[in-house]
């Protein structure tokens, strides 16, 4: 909580198995991404919403922006509609 990242700021998390991993933007402003001798990670995301939040918050947080990297990675379906859907969506 002491490190968390500023409003706005880019992070890269990625997932190797059952460990992940934080990288912040760095100083000069590049995004972080896997060095080129390096496999790619089996998902990843890179996020830049931060906000304040609470520590009871955290897990639900985290666990919403795993299941959505997941989800780009072929994981479960989060709820996205077609193309040909009518807008606005609703549930």
């Amino acid at each position: 909580m002491a490190d968390w990242p500023e409003p706005g700021e880019v992070v890269y998390i990625e997932r190797r198995g059952e460990n992940y991993v934080v990288k912040r933007t760095g100083d000069d402003g590049a995004l972080p991404i896997p060095a080129p001798e390096e496999s790619l990670p089996d998902a990843w995301i890179y996020y830049g919403g931060w906000q304040a939040h609470h520590r009871d918050d955290l897990s639900a947080f985290f666990e919403d922006l795993f299941a959505e990297m997941d989800a780009a990675a072929g994981g479960h379906d989060r709820c996205r509609w077609s193309p040909d859907d009518p807008w606005p969506h609703a549930h």
